[in-house]
C-alpha cells in the first residue's frame, strides 16, 4: 500500500481531487482495512483530513490518500502532488 498525503489543500482543491479519484479509481474505501482485503473491490482511501473548523479557521487542510496499487499512487502524485 502506498501513501501521499497532500498538505495546505483548499477545500475546494481537495473536493477537486476526490472527484477526480472517484471517476479514475470508482468509489473510495470507507475504512483503510478494507485495501487490505484481496476480496475488496476499492483501490483507494482518503483519510487524516483536518476537522472541518480547521479548514474553517486556517483556510486550508491536508489529506492522506491511500492507494492499494503502486502504479494508482504514481498516476496519482504526477497529477496532484
Amino acid at each position: 500500500m502506498e501513501e501521499v498525503r497532500l498538505n495546505d489543500l483548499t477545500f475546494e482543491r481537495f473536493e477537486e481531487i476526490k472527484a477526480w479519484c472517484k471517476e479514475q479509481y470508482g468509489a473510495a474505501a470507507w475504512w483503510r482495512k478494507q485495501l487490505e482485503s484481496p476480496r475488496s473491490n476499492f483501490s483507494y482511501s482518503v483519510g487524516g483530513v483536518l476537522p472541518d473548523e480547521e479548514w474553517k479557521k486556517e483556510g486550508k487542510g491536508s489529506a492522506i490518500f491511500a492507494f492499494r496499487d503502486e502504479k494508482e499512487a504514481t498516476m496519482f502524485r504526477l497529477k496532484w502532488a
